[in-house]
């Protein structure tokens, strides 16, 4: 609800579903004096990719703005919201593979490589991040069999989170 006098915008960012963020980004533009209802939604496969059938708690950033003059009001106020299932463990997915970064507080695992279609390659990636400060991680550039492929691709990790990282790069992968 906007109690304001104002049109404002609500952004809601670095989602995570029980410690692992998921690709999700959602913004919601309120008028003044007006309210609005939105939903996070989850695909079943990015869950189920991480070892998740239920969700005790999904934490996410909120920021809200006045959407003529883009003033913050409220900036990366971090909400959590907790289920029936809070405090029930799952098994945690599977990161077996080869090991591209550790540093004892944060490392990435390379768990699969498959060849979608023809000029297809895409990399999974496992990033867990225990070192208590948010991690961005990018890559610039890729080489696959020594080939430049289109390489390019972001993700942040708040404290304490793990992501699982699907990488889509449409060049030939040989592998």
């Amino acid at each position: 609800y906007n109690d304001t006098d104002q049109k404002i915008s609500v952004d809601f960012d670095l989602v995570s579903v029980n410690g692992y963020m998921v690709p999700f980004g959602l913004y919601q533009d309120v008028k003044a004096g007006k309210s609005e209802q939105t939903y996070l939604t989850f695909y079943n496969g990015e869950l189920a990719e991480a070892g998740i059938e239920r969700i005790s708690d999904v934490t996410f950033e909120m920021n809200v703005y006045d959407e003529n003059t883009y003033e913050d009001i409220v900036t990366g106020e971090l909400l959590t919201i907790r289920t029936e299932h809070t405090g029930e463990t799952e098994p945690a997915a599977d990161i077996s593979g080869l090991e591209l970064y550790t540093d004892g507080d944060f490392h990435v695992v390379l768990t699969d490589v498959t060849l979608p279609g023809y000029d297809d390659c895409e990399l999974t990636l496992y990033a867990e991040n225990n070192s208590g400060d948010q991690v961005n991680i990018y890559c610039e550039e890729m080489w696959i069999n020594g080939e430049t492929v289109e390489g390019y691709y972001s993700k942040t990790l708040r404290a304490d989170t793990r992501a699982i990282v699907v990488h889509s790069s449409n060049h030939t992968c040989h592998v």
